[in-house]
């Protein structure tokens, strides 16, 4: 995969002199103080350096510049001239058809920079394995509703329907982005599909609520010996209640342990504001030792063994609540309904255990001009994250 992106590309106005944008292997977008924008090829033949022109953006897109590019050096290290493999839009002017395939890359170009790491890889993957594997070579001018619909009910007969519903969400917008862009006369109503497939069950997660049942949860975690790492990242989870993978991707450089705080940046919230996290004092001991049991190797205060420059990933915690039998009663996302309900019960107001919990404020103009949210009732979140501990450890 190149270094560019098809928002880099679009982006990429004129300068004074001309500039180029490489995309790796001798590929690269010249840029033109005119505002014309080529597409280069760097190749050497006969030990000299040529440069071959293979069209010009937008009228060749990223992914075409890529296949032509691709093409030129198959002729080129067989001996052939690369010119054959390529004919200039401006000679012989060509129509490419927007494939499924092509918009959808295009599309989540554009979308993966307002998203999470985690989610921008689900999007990914949901694209690799369930939009685009039947469909995605299909001119995206010829797909009709009832193509979607055919294959959704292939993912609702293997009996997740969720996924269906999630799967066509995404089509929706794809297909409004082909729109857009005029890849497409009409935009397909595929929101229309789920008409034809049953609605997802409303499931809440499991998680244990009632005192006596995290006392035995609270036993299980302290004798776990499935690994200190692991171990330590659901102490966290329980004291904190923060989503799993915030405390999967935490960063030692984000923890002060003088203030006793946790600062979690926006880009890994999920709300992208800045999240701040008392911490208690048996969380400030806890990780106290065992960052000087486990010096620290990287950033990551939870490492994977095998990548110490990358978090664990949250499967590890549900692992972890399975081996010790609490797989069909506790996810670890459980925890924050865990704290949320007890928390409620000991009295502490609804709004800032909601501020604590990360959610969105629920009054839409409030949240909309509200940007210090994550300050608000700091010094009563700091109590309150103190007595969450005392309580859990005096079960």
């Amino acid at each position: 995969m190149g270094k560019l992106s098809d928002k880099k590309c679009r982006d990429a106005g004129p300068l004074e002199k001309a500039y180029r944008l490489s995309d790796g292997d001798g590929l690269f977008l010249r840029v033109q103080p005119t505002g014309g924008r080529l597409w280069q090829l760097r190749y050497r033949r006969d030990g000299k350096e040529q440069t071959l022109s293979i069209g010009k953006y937008p009228l060749v897109s990223l992914l075409d510049a890529r296949k032509r590019a691709f093409d030129a050096r198959q002729k080129i290290v067989i001996g052939e001239s690369p010119v054959v493999a390529v004919v200039e839009p401006d000679i012989l002017p060509q129509v490419h058809v927007k494939t499924l395939a092509d918009v959808a890359w295009e599309w989540f170009d554009v979308r993966e920079s307002g998203l999470s790491k985690g989610y921008a890889e689900k999007i990914a993957l949901r694209l690799k394995n369930l939009v685009l594997p039947v469909l995605g070579d299909k001119p995206i001018d010829t797909i009709v509703a009832l193509d979607i619909s055919s294959e959704i009910k292939k993912i609702e007969a293997r009996g997740t329907v969720e996924t269906a519903h999630r799967t066509i969400q995404i089509m929706s917008s794809i297909f409004k982005f082909a729109f857009a862009r005029g890849y497409i006369d009409a935009s397909v109503d595929v929101a229309a599909v789920k008409s034809t497939i049953k609605k997802p069950v409303a499931r809440k997660m499991p998680a244990l609520t009632a005192p006596s049942d995290l006392k035995v949860l609270m036993s299980a975690l302290e004798s776990y010996m499935g690994g200190d790492v692991v171990k330590t990242a659901l102490f966290l989870v329980s004291r904190t209640f923060v989503r799993p993978t915030e405390a999967c991707s935490a960063r030692w450089s984000e923890i002060d342990f003088g203030s006793k705080l946790w600062t979690v940046p926006a880009s890994r919230m999920k709300m992208k504001r800045p999240h701040i996290v008392p911490l208690s004092r048996q969380v400030v001991d806890v990780l106290s030792d065992y960052k000087a049991k486990y010096p620290p190797k990287s950033d990551f205060v939870f490492p994977q063994k095998h990548n110490v420059n990358k978090g664990i990933t949250s499967m590890s915690l549900v692992m972890a609540l399975r081996r010790m039998g609490f797989g069909d009663e506790m996810v670890t996302h459980g925890f924050r309904s865990s704290a949320s309900t007890n928390l409620e019960n000991l009295g502490f107001p609804a709004r800032q255990i909601e501020i604590q919990l990360a959610h969105s404020d629920k009054d839409k103009i409030r949240g909309t001009y509200k940007r210090d949210e994550h300050l608000l009732l700091l010094p009563e979140r700091v109590d309150m994250m103190q007595k969450w501990s005392d309580w859990l450890e005096s079960l």
